[in-house]
């Protein structure tokens, strides 16, 4: 499992640092939570996103944000009642046989909030609290989604999962899921506690992986095979690497990362936490500490810079080696990499 994930390692790390003595967001927040996402204040966010693309493009259409997601995911058709300059938070919890998100925001009137509520939702009832409706796909249309909303002072929790809105509901009164910004240093900012998430899928029969490995086999019992007159094969490619990727992903304990947009530039970072005794752990603890030199000498009229660190290369080499005999001899023209 080692071996078979540090070939993805090197692209991963590229673009992240090893989370340092700083507390990180996994660390601020519950191990219940297994994915968070936040827009510290969407009304700044999306002027900032349309002056972007509108230097891009001049003629570019910008969909308005603030204008769709009152309606669209925080259901009121009035939008003074939520207020878009307050984080907004969309959570992933670990709930039995679910992984339905709930968004989180601030409301400036709760009474006021539940009386706007688009018309397609039909109250049924609370339950601890939380208040129980169905979303008709349309009017009249028997056809439809579970919706719960529950509200801690000013902030709103709303999702289609009553048992994950409760247990939101539940950190939020706990003080768990603080209404400040986790991400203060960025625009938008999110965190993944990817092993635990995996397990979760798992449990449920939702492993993307699986997933994908199920796809692959339905195509080629229907015929569709992979490679063709090139003699490739493609299918043992596409398989090594999904191992690969499955196997990095079982080593990383949480990921996070920010994305920033001030004047005149696009900044984002990443970090990540291996899982302790890892193959991936070890190959982190080789790199380099401190900060890259390469800024300094960066030209004045240069507009992008990128940089990164590796650690030890032979176990890439030898995942590298393990695939190529696990793919069988090397095709004509194809030297072999064992």
């Amino acid at each position: 499992m080692k071996r078979a994930s540090a070939l993805c390692a090197v692209l991963l790390l590229l673009g992240s640092a090893v989370a340092s003595g700083q507390p990180s967001a996994a660390q601020k927040l519950p191990q219940e939570v297994l994915v968070f996402a936040e827009v510290g204040n969407l009304v700044s966010f999306q002027q900032k996103m349309t002056d972007l693309l509108v230097q891009l493009d001049p003629d570019a259409m910008v969909d308005d944000l603030t204008e769709e997601m009152p309606e669209d995911v925080m259901k009121t058709l009035d939008p003074s009642t939520v207020d878009l300059q307050k984080p907004f938070h969309v959570v992933i919890l670990e709930v039995a046989q679910s992984s339905e998100p709930v968004f989180v925001f601030t409301v400036t009137d709760p009474a006021r909030y539940l009386d706007s509520l688009i018309p397609e939702l039909d109250e049924e009832g609370e339950e601890d609290g939380i208040h129980v409706y169905f979303e008709a796909f349309g009017a009249g249309d028997e056809w439809g989604n579970p919706l719960a909303i529950g509200i801690v002072g000013n902030r709103a929790a709303l999702g289609s999962d009553v048992e994950a809105v409760k247990k939101a509901v539940a950190l939020m009164e706990a003080g768990a899921l603080a209404a400040e910004p986790l991400f203060a240093d960025a625009d938008m900012g999110g965190m993944v506690r990817l092993r635990r998430l995996l397990d979760a899928l798992d449990a449920q029969d939702q492993n993307p992986f699986d997933l994908v490995r199920r796809q692959m086999s339905m195509a080629m019992g229907m015929g569709m095979a992979m490679g063709g007159a090139s003699g490739m094969d493609m299918q043992g490619m596409m398989e090594t690497g999904l191992d690969g990727v499955e196997g990095l992903a079982l080593q990383i304990d949480a990921a996070e990362g920010g994305f920033s947009l001030p004047e005149g530039s696009i900044e984002a970072w990443m970090r990540m936490q291996p899982v302790e005794g890892s193959g991936l752990a070890e190959y982190v603890a080789q790199m380099p500490r401190g900060s890259l030199d390469l800024l300094k000498y960066l030209p004045a009229d240069a507009w992008m810079v990128g940089a990164g660190k590796q650690g030890d290369w032979g176990p890439i080499l030898e995942w590298l080696a393990g695939a190529a005999e696990r793919l069988g001899p090397a095709q004509p023209g194809m030297s072999s990499m064992a």
